[in-house]
C-alpha cells in the first residue's frame, strides 16, 4: 500500500533536522493476546501532524501500518496528503489484517468517513489496553534486563500472570518514542524483551 505522502512530510521534517514528538497507544488486543492495534500519533513542529495505525502481530513479530491522517504545516493548515481514495484503500486492509489475527474491532467505511474528519473511525470491540502500575512495570522491564526510567509498559485489561506479551513503549510522546514487546518464556517463568521496533 502506498505511504509516500506520510512519508514524504516525515523525511521532510527529519531532513531538516527535527525530531518530531510521537505516542504509541495500544487501542485493542485479540482475545488471545497475541495481537494488538496502536495508534500512531505523530506531531509536526509548527502545526499538523500525522495518525496512523499498527496492527502488530506478537507471534510472527510482524508490525503492519495503515496511514489515515497526514496534514503537516507550516502554521497555515493544509489539505491532507492522503486523500479519500488512499484512506479508504488503507482503511479496507486494516480490516482485513485485523479479522485476520482475530481482532473485533474495525474502521468505519460509511460515505462520511476518510473525508475532512478523520479522528473517530475506529468501533472497538475488543479487550481495551491499560497501563501496568508503574511498579510492576519497573519490575517487569528490569527483569528482563531493561533499565529505562521512562517506560511505559501496557497490556490488555484483566491480563493473566503469564500473558503471552506486554508492549512497553520508550518516551511516549516525545521525540525519538520507540516500543518493543516482551514475551513469556514458560521455560524461565519470566519476560523476554524479544523485539524492538
Amino acid at each position: 500500500m502506498k505511504a509516500w505522502p506520510f512519508l514524504l512530510a516525515f523525511y521532510s521534517a527529519t531532513a531538516l533536522g527535527l525530531c518530531l514528538p510521537e505516542r504509541f497507544d495500544p487501542v485493542a488486543w485479540n482475545y488471545r493476546g497475541t495481537a494488538v492495534l496502536i495508534h500512531r500519533t505523530t506531531t509536526g513542529p509548527e502545526g499538523g501532524g500525522s495518525s496512523s495505525y499498527l496492527l502488530l502481530n506478537v507471534l510472527s513479530q510482524q508490525a503492519e501500518e495503515f496511514y489515515l491522517s497526514s496534514n503537516y504545516h507550516n502554521g497555515v493548515a493544509t489539505a491532507q496528503r492522503i486523500d479519500e481514495a488512499e484512506c479508504r484503500r488503507h482503511v479496507a486492509s486494516a480490516n482485513k489484517r485485523m479479522g485476520e489475527v482475530h481482532l473485533k474491532s474495525r474502521f468505519k467505511t460509511g460515505p462520511l468517513e476518510c473525508r475532512a474528519e478523520r479522528m473517530n473511525m475506529l468501533e472497538l470491540n475488543d479487550t481495551p489496553s491499560l497501563p501496568v502500575p508503574k511498579g510492576k512495570a519497573m519490575e517487569l522491564v528490569s527483569n528482563a534486563g531493561v533499565l529505562d526510567p521512562n517506560l511505559s509498559v501496557f497490556a490488555p485489561k484483566n491480563a493473566a500472570a503469564d500473558f503471552p506479551a506486554y508492549l512497553v513503549v520508550s518516551n511516549n510522546g516525545l521525540c525519538g518514542a520507540k516500543y518493543f514487546i516482551m514475551l513469556y518464556s514458560p521455560v524461565d517463568k519470566s519476560y523476554k524483551v524479544f523485539r524492538k521496533f
